[in-house]
């Protein structure tokens, strides 16, 4: 919904908006600068490195050589937020109704009873026992479905209740693993946790802490597949959720200045600012101390609680951030040379910090993915080379990017699209042990993982046809490991080592074809395999001050989004409605909008604390 301008200062027709980065994040940003802003759309410049919007999400491939499903298949889980920006975007084939009522309507949903509905069909969906977990025994597969895949026994139950209340700055930069034994990772419980949202057991205790508060009372309906139409609609994510937003922007006249990198912002002292404690002050947790800070590879001690003497007793004081402000941006374009774009001190700068899709190292049906490409120090994006250099000029408030750029062996994971003419009809019927096909899958697909497999392998199986130009007899699959550097059983090679037919014979040997169905299977696939170095990098563990607010403390015209920055009492496992969230609260504290984001957010903190004493699944 559109708000009504409410301040001169806010509307003024000399404010100019700078966003660095054109994926979801920074699209919607710029979305909400013009409907809630009321920003000249001229006014609103993005500027990014490749030659289109939403990059991170574009897919690319055809029939013919197999296509790279980007955009990839795990759950985005998207709620308010992105319901708040797609209500804002117009219908590009309803005039009168935006994207969001045309996402209902392809649903079958009506907008106004769609919350009603939406638990009328998770109900249905959780009475009709559908797989969810894989798992070996001596007679073959064993199919758990959703329900029971999420009990918990009387000690893991105990485990998670204990863990639910502790407090967030207890838990610190630890692991999962330092608060579950062995017993818990083996169960169906973590199986669907750690598939469903990426979680390693070496992963943040804290973000695990935050997805349980949010999660883990209800994970069986999650992970089901009734229609979850934030999520998307027809095709896939990319053509559903960033392409419309992408091109409503283009035709209102947005200023998009691609194959243009930032590699620099310039900072000024703020005149005539005067600091204030809430504004300037280093930034406390809840029992009022300063937070460790991180050297420049991300580490830090955890901090102990302390007692009332040791409080007293401690000398060094809080001392104020200097006002601040963007003065300019050094920008290059394409074959030209570098630029510096003056910044106002009433204009706004929006950058987006990291890329999780950064250093993507993609291989094909017949070659495995270059390993050189997955070192630490090769390709780092825009997004992250800049935060780098942010963190080196100011890390108390514009945070640390070496903690989770650098950790590729905690935050990597392999992803594979398998493009099928022949047989995609035999691996669902193996999933769900019915005769179902894959033109049967409803809602947002089947999603269903291997958790006994040594890669720990989970597939994707959205409703067809998944890409525009998709052929009706060719079916489509998306899936991705936790584990790619383990070995095989079949291969007896590291996932990472494989090529997309042998990444595949590996899964198909896991759901127990036999050697003639394998082959037939193989010769009409094509299997294109994808690392992504950091695609979990936003679960590491992290100290205070590693991820920066979205408001840095005291730079007036300054806002950070994206999945790495800070907000309470939110978890990034859903990593686009995050995103989402944090680029409106930057838009609207900017532009002198807050007061009623603050209160809605004090408030959802308040109610995820509420959620440690909800009932737990229990076997």
């Amino acid at each position: 919904m559109r708000l009504p301008p409410q301040t001169q200062e806010a509307t003024a027709p000399e404010i100019h908006a700078y966003i660095l980065g054109a994926g979801i994040t920074s699209l919607s940003a710029a979305v909400h600068l013009l409907q809630e802003g009321h920003l000249p759309a001229s006014h609103i410049h993005i500027l990014e490195t490749l030659d289109q919007a939403g990059g991170g999400t574009v897919s690319c491939g055809d029939a013919e050589q197999g296509y790279h499903y980007r955009a990839g298949g795990m759950p985005l889980l998207n709620g308010e937020a992105m319901a708040t920006l797609l209500a804002e975007v117009p219908s590009e084939t309803h005039p009168g109704k935006s994207v969001l009522d045309d996402l209902y309507e392809y649903w079958g949903l009506s907008a106004s009873s769609a919350h009603q509905q939406q638990q009328q069909q998770q109900q249905q969906s959780s009475e009709c026992h559908q797989t969810r977990l894989l798992r070996r025994s001596k007679h073959g597969l064993v199919r758990i479905d959703c329900k029971r895949s999420t009990n918990l026994g009387l000690r893991d139950r105990m485990e998670v209740f204990r863990f639910m209340n502790k407090r967030e700055t207890v838990l610190g930069r630890s692991r999962i693993s330092d608060y579950f034994g062995k017993g818990f990772f083996g169960g169906c419980y973590w199986g669907v946790l750690s598939t469903t949202f990426g979680f390693k057991p070496c992963h943040s205790a804290a973000e695990f802490h935050r997805a349980l508060h949010r999660f883990g009372h209800d994970l069986s309906h999650l992970t089901s597949s009734h229609p979850r139409p934030l999520d998307g609609g027809q095709y896939n994510r990319h053509e559903s959720l960033v392409a419309p937003t992408a091109r409503f922007l283009r035709d209102q006249g947005v200023d998009f200045q691609f194959k243009t990198t930032v590699s620099d912002i310039i900072f000024a002292d703020a005149p005539d600012t005067v600091p204030s404690s809430s504004s300037t002050a280093a930034p406390t947790n809840s029992r009022g101390s300063t937070p460790a800070r991180a050297n420049s590879f991300g580490s830090a001690h955890q901090k102990l609680p302390e007692d009332d003497d040791s409080k007293k007793s401690r000398q060094p004081e809080q001392q104020p951030y200097p006002p601040r402000l963007v003065s300019a941006i050094i920008a290059h374009p394409f074959n030209e040379p570098e630029q510096t774009i003056r910044v106002q001190p009433h204009d706004i700068v929006l950058v987006s910090l990291g890329s999780a899709m950064s250093g993507s190292s993609l291989g094909s049906n017949t070659t495995a993915p270059p390993l050189y490409q997955m070192e630490a120090d090769h390709e780092l994006d825009e997004n992250w080379l800049l935060w780098l250099e942010l963190t080196t000029k100011d890390p108390r408030r514009l945070g640390n990017a070496y903690n989770f750029c650098t950790r590729l062996e905690e935050s990597r994971l392999e992803s594979f699209t398998i493009t099928l003419r022949a047989g995609g009809n035999c691996i669902i019927d193996r999933i769900t042990g019915a005769g179902t096909g894959i033109q049967t899958v409803k809602g947002n697909g089947l999603f269903v993982s291997l958790i006994d497999a040594p890669w720990v392998v989970s597939l994707h199986v959205p409703p067809q046809p998944v890409f525009p130009d998709q052929p009706g007899h060719v079916q489509v699959l998306w899936g991705y490991a936790l584990y790619p550097e383990r070995k095989g059983e079949v291969v007896q090679k590291t996932m990472l080592e494989c090529t997309g037919e042998e990444i595949l014979r590996e899964v198909l040997a896991q759901l127990n074809f036999k050697d003639a169905e394998m082959e037939r299977i193989l010769q009409g696939a094509l299997t294109v395999p994808c690392v992504v170095p950091r695609m979990a990098a936003g679960l590491l563990p992290r100290g205070e001050g590693n991820r920066p607010r979205v408001i840095p403390p005291a730079i007036r015209n300054l806002g950070l989004i994206g999945q790495f920055v800070e907000i309470e009492g939110e978890t990034g496992v859903t990593a686009m409605e995050y995103s989402v969230l944090g680029a409106q609260m930057a838009v609207r504290k900017l532009i002198g909008r807050q007061a009623a984001t603050e209160e809605h957010q004090q408030h959802k903190v308040k109610e995820s604390r509420k959620r440690s004493w909800l009932p737990l699944p229990c076997a």
